[in-house]
């Protein structure tokens, strides 16, 4: 088990750099581009001006690193197949953009309340912990018997 594990680590911060680079590099850009167009249609339906939130999408943007994480398990996980590795991918960065949007109307409705206080910061941090947490469950969900594998292998061999 623990060799299986310890290759899934090395491959998954080999992973991890690659994208960090390709992130600094290009894909940082493209994915902001990608939530204005996300963020625009929502707020418009919302009736809400995509300008009013630019200070909260500001704050919003450092959570948009959750997109790697996401993106780094689903490579580096074994057992997917390309089809089911590209739906994850796609339905996963899909979910986050939606996400990454909802936090910042979230953000900006909780700072129109209570400024950048003590108070907005206690309300902000469950949000931004979720915001955290989101790339491991979205893994989960979407390669679950690849992840479950990983760590059902200690029970085999128990019971050998």
């Amino acid at each position: 088990m623990w060799r299986t594990i310890a290759w899934f680590v090395v491959k998954l911060v080999v992973v991890s750099a690659a994208l960090f680079g390709l992130w600094e590099w290009t894909l940082a850009e493209s994915y902001v581009i990608l939530f204005r167009h996300v963020a625009g249609a929502v707020c418009g339906i919302l009736g809400i001006e995509l300008a009013s939130l630019a200070d909260s999408i500001g704050l919003v943007i450092p959570r948009f690193y959750n997109v790697l994480p996401f993106l780094s398990l689903i490579i580096a996980t074994w057992g997917l197949t390309i089809r089911r590795r590209l739906i994850a991918i796609v339905a996963g960065v899909c979910l986050l953009v939606l996400w990454h949007v909802g936090l910042a109307l979230a953000v900006d409705s909780i700072v129109a309340a209570h400024g950048l206080d003590r108070t907005a910061y206690q309300k902000l941090s469950p949000w931004f912990l979720i915001s955290d947490a989101l790339p491991i469950v979205l893994w989960v969900a979407f390669a679950y018997p690849s992840v479950a594998a990983l760590f059902d292998q200690r029970h085999k061999h128990d019971n050998q």
